[in-house]
């Protein structure tokens, strides 16, 4: 399976409403597993920590023939580059790039119980993919 490429960053912001622009965002796993770090964990979350988390939850669903730093480095870049500016512009996330991190923006405020379930829903894959990434770096070591 490939990874995600950004489908959204100039039509998102022209949509008519931030219900609009965020289902047009969550339809990709890589800006859904951004929220989720920003929900799952105190904000600001250092970019770096959000591309370790993300990568352990997409490679679950890709192709893993790529060492960890490697897609992880993709990962990074793809969050910096492509969707942080999209989401910035949108107001959905803030970064920080002094401290490299990144938070729930204005516009996300009064959707975090529809990203919570959409969390709940996934939690139980993100999970396993989490169990598998444990039991892959045992084997590493």
């Amino acid at each position: 399976m490939s990874i995600d490429t950004p489908a959204f960053p100039k039509a998102a912001a022209e949509e008519s409403s931030v219900t609009e622009v965020l289902d047009r965002v969550l339809e990709g796993h890589r800006p859904r597993y951004l929220f989720y770090c920003l929900l799952l964990y105190p904000n600001p979350v250092r970019l770096p920590m959000i591309a370790d988390q993300v990568t352990v939850w997409e490679r679950a669903r890709s192709d893993t023939s790529l060492s960890f730093d490697r897609h992880r480095l993709r990962v990074y870049n793809a969050l910096y580059h492509d969707y942080l500016p999209a989401l910035r512009e949108v107001e959905l996330v803030t970064y920080q790039q002094t401290g490299d991190s990144a938070a729930l923006g204005s516009a996300a405020t009064g959707h975090t119980e529809r990203l919570r379930e959409r969390l709940a829903r996934e939690l139980p894959g993100l999970l396993e993919a989490e169990a598998d990434a444990i039991e892959a770096s045992r084997r590493d070591y």
